[in-house]
């Protein structure tokens, strides 16, 4: 039997002729090679559990399966927003306002081009004739 394989019908039949010392020994050699095998599957399932956080590897090797971020706050249990039956207070809009404030705007915010003019020029009238 080859080391790491699995016998043969041939070697079992053999085994069977030669009686019980020869049965343990196949189940011997099957026991170990399962051993072997465990160990080395716990030790492959381990390096794909590595992370950056569990190892010393750079996050930049987690790819796409990078952990969740944890938070440490503690839920307070209570619901977001204000509290039930609190009354809410705010400047209500009026029909006639006493004053009205102009905010003149001077340049324009992305190109910087000037936006003041001394008087307005009115705009020419169209006339279509057909």
């Amino acid at each position: 039997m080859k080391p790491n394989a699995l016998p043969t019908p041939e070697e079992i039949e053999v085994a069977c002729e030669q009686g019980k010392p020869a049965i343990m020994a196949l189940f011997d050699r099957q026991a170990e090679l399962i051993r072997t095998l465990e160990a080395r599957i716990q030790a492959l399932e381990d390096q794909i559990a590595k992370n950056s956080q569990n190892s010393s590897k750079p996050p930049s090797s987690d790819g796409l399966n990078k952990p969740a971020p944890k938070s440490r706050r503690a839920t307070s249990g209570k619901p977001s927003g204000g509290q039930r039956g609190h009354v809410g207070h705010r400047l209500e809009p009026v029909d006639k306002p006493q004053h009205i404030q102009v905010h003149p705007v001077a340049r324009c915010c992305q190109c910087q081009a000037d936006l003041t003019i001394d008087e307005p020029q009115p705009s020419p009238i169209l006339t279509y004739s057909e």
